[in-house]
Parts: structure tokens; sequence; C-alpha cells
């Protein structure tokens, strides 16, 4: 049975009780919800390891752009100028995947089946972001990203301390940022708010909350198609509480369980309005950008024979990172809770059955497995077992992550 658990980013900073009237009196309020904040372990680790990666990284990229163009496929109408003051902030992170989200972000869906492949929730919230700092779309996904790891890292943590351990949690936590290609979710991609939006549907769920699992699990829906893919890990809480009220005597369904139904709603919704709005759907989107299903051992021996044969050494991260998830996913059981091996296996399913073109069969792969967190609790209770591993990977993620970071910059590192 789970103790009492709560998001401390929202209840340690929104105090029930009435403010008093007086302006000194509410100052003095919110300095002590905000001293309750920093106090709670969970969110100070967050906060510094997110405030100390995100200055580290930043010099990191600043460094690798100097003296490097852009990627020949990047829109320069988007790129910070060279003269802004922004420049050395801005610039470097605008890459790839950042690139077509601040599209959305500025034009919305204008760009047809090209853009539909990316969902919405993302590029909406640096919309609004973009809006609030003037049109600095690409600094608002800067900033965007950043409270959202804070408050992701925070969530994970306590969820893992939940059903773990604190030890395990806050090793979960360190290990999630500081892997390889965690500057994913510093950078204006959707990672960052996958994690948040797929740890707070787990913390709903674990808690039987089961509305809000299902309106949270809607919105990782529209934040990346994988998001559905949550319905796996909430019928398994479902059916465990099924299980439950059935063993206590009491009516096993209840009307709760039907919040199961709003993942897939708002999925339907997405394609509804992207076939008849923009006159593209997602799966136009998979054409467009050269995605196909294959039987799931194409993928890795199609990855592993263009990393080991034709000589591209970047990509044997992909099927490094679908092996390592087949390996957590077999270490998790019986230690872990169901719903996260079930999680773990089907954040595998794109990875074993979709094929990308363009040379990269498996691309994206390492940069998915970031959100699976189920994966670094693994990680965190081996390294607890082995001291030495654990500091061998606080030695080699970081300096992984500034080598794959300064590839990214300079345009031969996708992810």
């Amino acid at each position: 049975m789970l103790g009492p658990v709560y998001v401390p980013t929202v209840e340690a900073l929104v105090d029930r009780r009435p403010l008093p009237h007086s302006d000194q009196g509410r100052a003095g309020a919110v300095r002590s919800a905000l001293r309750r904040a920093w106090h709670a372990p969970e969110l100070r680790q967050a906060v510094l390891l997110v405030v100390g990666l995100r200055v580290a990284l930043g010099v990191v990229a600043w460094l690798a752009a100097r003296g490097h163009g852009l990627p020949p496929d990047a829109d320069r109408s988007l790129v910070v100028s060279p003269g802004s003051p922004l420049w050395p902030l801005v610039a470097p992170w605008q890459r790839f995947d950042a690139l077509i989200y601040q599209h959305i972000a500025v034009d919305g869906y204008r760009h047809g089946a090209a853009a539909v492949g990316f969902f919405p929730l993302y590029p909406l919230l640096m919309h609004a972001g973009g809006v609030v700092l003037g049109g600095a779309y690409a600094l608002a996904g800067l900033l965007l990203n950043t409270g959202l790891l804070v408050a992701a890292l925070a969530v994970v943590h306590r969820l893992v301390a939940a059903d773990v351990d604190e030890v395990t949690a806050r090793r979960t936590v360190l290990y999630t940022a500081l892997a390889p290609t965690a500057f994913f979710f510093f950078a204006p991609y959707s990672e960052s708010l996958f994690l948040l939006l797929a740890a707070g549907t787990f913390l709903a769920a674990r808690r039987g909350r089961f509305v809000t699992a299902g309106a949270v699990g809607a919105l990782v829906t529209l934040s990346r198609p994988q998001g559905i893919l949550l319905l796996a890990p909430l019928a398994v809480e479902v059916a465990r509480d099924l299980a439950a009220r059935h063993r206590a005597g009491e009516q096993p369904l209840r009307r709760a369980h039907l919040a199961l139904l709003l993942p897939p709603l708002a999925l339907v919704g997405f394609y509804l309005y992207a076939t008849r709005v923009v006159g593209a759907s997602p799966l136009a989107a998979e054409g467009y950008w050269g995605g196909h299903y294959v039987w799931p051992w194409r993928p890795l021996l199609d990855s592993l024979d263009i990393a080991l044969r034709q000589g591209y050494s970047g990509e044997i991260l992909n099927p490094i990172a679908l092996l390592l998830l087949a390996a957590a996913a077999v270490a998790m059981w019986r230690r872990l809770p169901l719903s996260y091996l079930a999680y773990t296996v089907t954040a595998m399913l794109p990875m074993l059955f979709r094929e990308n073109g363009g040379g990269h069969p498996m691309q994206s792969a390492d940069r998915f497995a970031l959100v699976v967190f189920p994966a670094f609790a693994v990680l965190a209770m081996v390294g607890r077992r082995h001291p030495r591993l654990h500091l061998g990977l606080l030695l080699l993620f970081p300096l992984l992550m500034a080598k794959l970071l300064t590839y990214y910059v300079q345009g031969s590192f996708v992810g």
C-alpha cells in the first residue's frame, strides 16, 4: 500500500489557508510557502540539477556552435541572428525537431503533412510563452523546458520514493538527468513535457485517482504519438484496483475507471482536427518522414548493420538503448510494480516495429528511452549495490552527453 504521496511543486507552493489581508501578511505567506517548497528534498535536488546542467550545457552548446554553420536543412528564417544578444543562449539549440516545433508555435499547422506528425501540446505551450516574451518563441521553449524538467524530476522522485525507497528515487533522478542524450530535455523538444505528464499519470493512477490519471494521460497523448501507449500501465492499475475492490467485497467497477477512455478520445480528437482542418492526418506524416512498419527484428538488425558495417558510429546508440530497455524490463520483474513493466515494454514497441528512412532505421530510440523512468529506477537499484558502477556512471554520463551535444549542435547527431 502506498503511503501519502504529494507533488511538492503544487501543494508546497499553494497554501490552502486564506491569506492575510495585508500586503505584508501576503508576502510573509508567500515566503513561507517558498521555504517549504525549497526544503522538499525532491524539489531542491531537481532545481540544483536542472540549473547546473542548464548552465553547463549552455556553455558546451555555445562553444560547439562557434565557427560552425547551421545544418543544411535548417530554416534560417527562424534562427536567432548572430548579432542578437540572445544568440549565445538560444541559437545553438535551434536544430532539427526544435525548429519544427518552433514553426508550429509560430504558424500553426500550415505545413500540412510534414508538421502534423508533431503533436500540438508542446508547440501550444511554446506559443503561449512566446506571446508573453514578445515573440521570442525559441527562448520560450528553453525556459519552458527548464521549468518542466524541474517539475518532472520532482514527480519522478516522489513516485519512485513511494514505490521503492528514497535512495533509489534520488539516484533515478540523477541518472535520468545525466543520461548521455539527456540534453534533449533542455532543447526545445517535447521530452521534458512528456516525462512530466507520464510520471504524473503514474502518480495519480498509483494513488487510485483515475479521473486525474486519465486526464493527464490525455495530455500525454497530445504531446507525442507514443503517449497513447500509457494506456497499458493505466489498464494495469485499473485492473489492480478492480481486484482490490473485489477482495474487499465492494462493487469492483466504478465510474472513475471510465477515465481510461480519455487518452484514446484525445488521440481521435487530434486526428479529426488534423484531417478536417489541416487536411493531413498524422499517419500521412509517417510517409513524409520515411517511417514504415516492419517485422520487429528488422530495425535492430538494420541499425546494427549501419553502425558496424557501414561505419556510422552514432547509429549504435539506438540498438544499445533498445537492448538496455529490454534488460531493464527483465530486471524489474517482481522488483517494481507491474505497471512500470507495462510502460517499459510498450515504450519499446515503436523501436521494434517502426523503421525510419534516410539511413537511420532506429532514429530517436536513444531519445525516446529518456522518458522511460522505470529503466532508470532499475539502473539506480543496480548502482546502489555496486558503488563502483555508480561512480563510473557519474563520470561517464556527463562526458558522453557533452560529446553528443557537440555533435547535435554541429548537425551530425539528430537523436
